[in-house]
């Protein structure tokens, strides 16, 4: 017999706080998903690598609508940011997706997105000092489908080009 999980409950009000997920062998841990205990609703999900020990993935929940409101992926060290993204807690649609270089900390790109549909509106692309514009992309809002983009010289203020869609 093997251990699925475990469930850790609140010794005063007996509902549940945590459950430990286990892999297939019983022993390394898959995931945590801590609840709030007055609406009974998962307000965060740690998931780890296959050994159990290092950070995957981190989704942070609305305590009152049980909707996601964050979630953060890390590189295979467990310790260095990868992405973030952020969602709308009413609808639960991403809004903003982070994606970081190598290090962790430099800005990469950022991608913004409608609240309201989650479709993609716009990307602003960073030079590798995380600081500097590269490129601004825009989206139709409806269809998703790419307006224009704004590239820009080293300064990252003056415009080198702007591309035009149909």
């Amino acid at each position: 017999k093997t251990l699925d999980w475990i469930n850790d409950y609140d010794p005063k009000t007996g509902k549940k706080i945590k459950q430990i997920s286990f892999r297939e062998d019983g022993k390394t841990v898959d995931f945590i998903a801590d609840y709030d205990p007055e609406t009974d609703k998962q307000i965060k999900g740690t998931f780890f690598r296959k050994d159990g020990k290092t950070l995957y993935l981190v989704a942070d929940y609305d305590p009152k609508t049980g909707k996601m409101i964050k979630q953060t992926s890390f590189r295979r060290d467990g310790k260095t940011f990868y992405w973030v993204d952020d969602h709308d807690p009413n609808t639960g649609n991403i809004i903003k997706q982070t994606f970081f270089r190598g290090d962790g900390k430099t800005l990469g790109y950022i991608n913004d997105y409608d609240p309201k549909t989650g479709k993609h509106i716009k990307q602003t692309r960073f030079r590798e000092d995380g600081k500097t514009l590269d490129c601004i992309s825009d989206y139709y809002q409806d269809t998703g489908n790419p307006i224009k983009q704004t590239c820009f010289r080293e300064d990252g203020k003056k415009v080198r080009c702007v591309i035009e869609f149909d």
